[in-house]
This record gives structure tokens, sequence and C-alpha cells, in this order.
């Protein structure tokens, strides 16, 4: 489907796009089973969902959506399922959708807010928001060893995880932006991050998660609580001890040095 101007599905059991879609508008009501986009997928104005229980899923290599997107659907949501890229335009919500949201590939936001309800990772994955803030729920990739990367080498707007954290290997980028870990349980195998403009590789479940020219906050007693006996820090890591409010580039907040946690 191309050059199409709105698509409207309304009191249908579910529909699946197997071929590209490029269009202004799709709009999803009353509906039921699950919406899928199977292939490339390009709406130029915007996706209008509704507070119903139908499921909906991008799993197209390379996707497009303009707007402010929020998913207020109740049922399953999944954006992408190995290798694919989607990016929500105008900013992206899916912190209606009841189950956790399966992510499978790239989810950006071009410099507009990301709100993400629980994730369930299901390959490895990418999230940025560019100059946006991210607000991020819990991040599990079920044991299976996943690749989390958390913002970019243009990432400017601060990424916050305030639920649980299980993931094979975190990476952060060299750029002016936070990340802030707060879940009560932190599980990270390998953590490769920028260390003063160098890159460092920590192998330990407590990851150094460092910026270019200030360190991070670390929730060192949620990383210790999960780290078992025999893990070894390899590196250094920073654990910040003044408020954030206080912290770089916030202010002049004090950070301390440690060589392990």
């Amino acid at each position: 489907l191309s050059n199409i101007g709105t698509i409207t599905l309304t009191q249908s059991g579910g529909a699946t796009f197997a071929g590209t879609v490029n269009a202004g508008t799709v709009t999803i009501t009353d509906t039921t089973g699950t919406v899928a986009f199977q292939d490339n997928t390009t709406l130029t104005t915007g996706l209008n969902t509704a507070a119903q229980d139908y499921a909906m899923a991008f799993t197209g290599s390379s996707n497009s959506i303009a707007g402010d997107t929020t998913f207020a659907n109740t049922g399953n949501l999944t954006l992408g399922d190995g290798g694919d890229s989607i990016t929500f335009v105008g900013g992206l919500d899916t912190t209606a959708v009841t189950n956790p949201v399966s992510i499978g590939g790239t989810v950006a936001t071009t410099n507009t807010q990301m709100d993400l309800a629980s994730v369930a990772l299901t390959a490895n994955s990418s999230l940025s928001s560019g100059s946006g803030a991210a607000n991020l729920a819990s991040m599990d990739d079920g044991d299976n060893d996943y690749t989390l990367a958390l913002g970019s080498g243009s990432q400017t707007g601060s990424m916050t995880l305030t639920g649980n954290l299980n993931v094979g290997t975190l990476t952060t980028f060299g750029s002016a932006y936070g990340v802030l870990l707060t879940g009560a349980t932190n599980t990270v195998e390998t953590a490769t991050c920028s260390y003063l403009g160098r890159r460092r590789t920590t192998t330990t479940c407590g990851a150094c998660l460092l910026h270019q020219r200030w360190p991070l906050l670390l929730t060192g007693a949620a990383f210790a609580s999960t780290c078992p006996a025999s893990t070894t820090t390899i590196g250094q890591a920073w654990v910040l001890v003044a408020t954030l409010k206080d912290a770089p580039p916030f202010g002049g907040g004090l950070a301390a040095h440690v060589d392990s946690l």
C-alpha cells in the first residue's frame, strides 16, 4: 500500500499488512485481535490508537511513524523482532500497554520524549531519544544475554530507568547525557562504557556507566545485591555521592571514585 492518505480499521477482528505501507495516517478503533505491520511502514502524519484490548506489531526492517505516538491499546505490543528499526518522530508513549512491550531492534524518537512501560527484550536492542528525555520502566532479556544500548553518540536527553534491569551487555556512549538506574535489582553481565573519552569494558554486574566528561548515577547497593561472590571488576567504576540536582552537568556535585562495587 503506498501513497494512501488515511487507513482506518474499525470493528475488525484484527488485520495483517504483509507488504509495505506508506500512508499519511493509520487510525484503529473498535478492534480486537492483532494489527500487524510485517513489512516496512511509513506514516507521514501519525498513528491513532484506541483504549481497547487489541495487540499491535511492527516487524518490518525499517519503519517511521510521524507525530506524537501513544499506544492506547492494552493488548500486546511488539516493536521489532530482531534487527529492525522504528523511529517515532514526534515521541512515543507505551505506558497504557498492560503486558511488557516486546522490543527486538532499534527504537528511537527524534529529539522528543520517550515513555516506555516494562520491556521484554527479544534481541539485541537500542533505545535513543536525541535531546528528548527517556523514561523507562523495567528492562529484561529473559537471561538471554542480549545487548541493550542506551542513547547514541548524539544523545543529550537524560535516560531514566525506574524498574529493574536484567541484560547481558549494557552500552552507553560518550555524549553529554545522563543515565539513571534506580531499580531495586539491576543485573548486567558486561558493560561497555565511555570513560573520559576512551572506551573501557567492565566485566561485572556493577556496570561503570560513564560519560565523556562526568560520572553517572549508579545505584551501587542494588548492583551489589545481585553480584555473585566471584564477580571481578576490571577497570574502575564511579558512584555519585551528591544528589542528582547537584551533579554534573546540573551543578558542581561531588563524585567518589571506587575500584569495585
